[in-house]
């Protein structure tokens, strides 16, 4: 493939290449992987996991999330008693602790994986949080009736955060808890008629801040990392947003805060579409999805001018399309999640209030009923999408200029590369750019001349600059649609 797509390159573009200037992308984005299947599900922690964190350093990962379940740290999740001791400790002896014949016991897992992480070279994001169904802690950390494990006590989540800062120093991002709006991660929802969720998620915050900075922990401390959408029962992000940081209606419209501020160096959104195209704002106000991500990067602004919080940047540490196979409900095309994984990440880098990009997940939730959004099938079957979130391409038309159409893309893990834009032409590929330059963060834009039906794809040549990409030769990624968009 190497050799052929090569000659597509001639003298005439080669010469060409020197006269193109780089493209000027506004800014750079971190980019977050989870592979929560390898990391801390049901693959770890065995090979799998190994090849998980090189298919995140080879996919162009900047930092690695991690799901740290509490109860599986806990050597007796079940016991409504606590044992004595100093919980603050990662020491302490109500937590379970790897052995030569069991490496992977209690912390020992998150040692593995936290080892894996700084070897390749990439930084950790650890997110404490509580089991599915209902985000379940040890039963002695319930403050429910009948300790069943739901309603946990701040207090204890806190220590439990300051064991978690001294074992784990070097971690560059702690995210307090998963998905504190969903009835799946944080119990109960609702008391006495009205959302509990909010005010319990903002104790269990300013709790694990506290334990995190006792530990001493230097990296950053996220606050957030929310589903994006509400039910009947739970609030979507934007709702969720207001009550946590107490936001009222003022004078003139302006949002004032009735809560002592709190502080944070950024704010976690999983702003996942499901079916809808990533332009799409959902229907519901309350949501927050990339259709409408703007709205709560405004909200934290106001937030701030409210003195609630600190200025932060909005960091999207969850995002994945779900395809079919094998999930023909709620899954696209793989040709379409290649595509809208693109367009996704293209809106969040246009957009100056965030500041990082994920992709969940590397391969697919066992039960179909979970998130099927992998690069890879459960088999470990690479998707399109595989090759296309190292080399992502967005092909954006507009219908005032139907023979012209936009490229932005990006290729990692670099810097400035050589690359080439192809064009379907019948059942050829043929050169739709010269060879070019990106800029010195891997980004790019052009414009192209365009026709209904043609695709594209992208190019990133192998040591070009004497530089090697990060595949066994040229990086080729999958054929592109155009779309249009705002």
């Amino acid at each position: 493939m190497r050799t052929r797509l090569s000659l597509l390159v001639s003298l005439a573009a080669f010469v060409a290449l020197l006269a193109v200037p780089p493209a000027h992308a506004s800014r750079s984005q971190v980019t977050i992987f989870d592979a929560s299947e390898e990391l801390s599900g049901s693959l770890c922690c065995g090979p799998l996991t190994g090849s998980a964190l090189d298919d995140a350093r080879g996919e162009g990962a900047d930092v690695v999330r991690v799901l740290v379940y509490w109860r599986d740290i806990v050597a007796a999740p079940d016991s409504t008693a606590k044992p004595p001791g100093d919980s603050g400790d990662p020491a302490w002896a109500g937590y379970a602790q790897p052995s030569p014949g069991d490496p992977g016991r209690g912390w020992g897992k998150y040692d593995l994986v936290v080892q894996g992480i700084a070897a390749r070279g990439m930084r950790a994001m650890l997110v404490p949080t509580g089991r599915f169904p209902d985000g379940r802690v040890p039963r002695w950390a319930s403050n429910a009736p009948g300790k069943d494990g739901t309603d946990p006590d701040p207090a204890e989540y806190g220590s439990f955060l300051k064991a978690l800062a001294r074992r784990y120093p070097g971690a560059a991002y702690v995210g307090v808890w998963n998905e504190p709006n969903s009835p799946f991660q944080l119990a109960p929802q609702v008391k006495g008629g009205a959302p509990y969720t909010p005010g319990l998620y903002r104790r269990l915050y300013s709790a694990g801040r506290a334990g995190l900075l006792a530990g001493g922990f230097k990296g950053q401390i996220l606050i957030g990392e929310l589903a994006p959408r509400g039910t009947a029962s739970t609030l979507g992000a934007l709702a969720f947003t207001k009550q946590l940081f107490c936001l009222r209606q003022g004078k003139r419209g302006r949002l004032r805060a009735a809560c002592p501020p709190l502080r944070a160096d950024g704010f976690a959104l999983h702003p996942h579409t499901g079916v809808d195209p990533p332009w799409r704002a959902p229907v519901s106000k309350n949501d927050v999805t990339m259709g409408n991500v703007g709205s709560l990067v405004r909200v934290l602004r106001q937030a701030a001018r409210a003195k609630a919080i600190n200025r932060l940047p909005l960091l999207l540490t969850e995002y994945g399309v779900q395809t079919s196979p094998p999930d023909p409900t709620f899954g696209l095309s793989f040709r379409t999640q290649a595509e809208y994984l693109g367009i996704a990440e293209y809106l969040a880098w246009r957009n100056r209030g965030v500041s990082a990009w994920s992709q969940y997940l590397l391969r697919d939730d066992a039960d179909i009923g979970g998130f099927q959004s992998g690069l890879r099938l459960r088999d470990g079957t690479a998707k399109p999408s595989f090759d296309a979130f190292r080399t992502p391409l967005v092909i954006r038309r507009k219908g005032r200029a139907p023979h012209r159409v936009s490229a932005w893309g990006e290729v990692r893990p670099t810097g400035s590369a050589h690359v080439q834009i192809l064009r379907s032409a019948g059942k050829r590929w043929v050169a739709a750019t010269p060879m070019f330059r990106t800029d010195a963060r891997g980004y790019f834009q052009r414009r192209l001349a365009y026709k209904r039906g043609r695709r594209f794809r992208l190019v990133w040549f192998d040591s070009a600059d004497g530089r090697p990409n990060a595949c066994s030769g040229d990086c080729v990624g999958p054929p592109i649609r155009a779309y249009e968009f705002r």
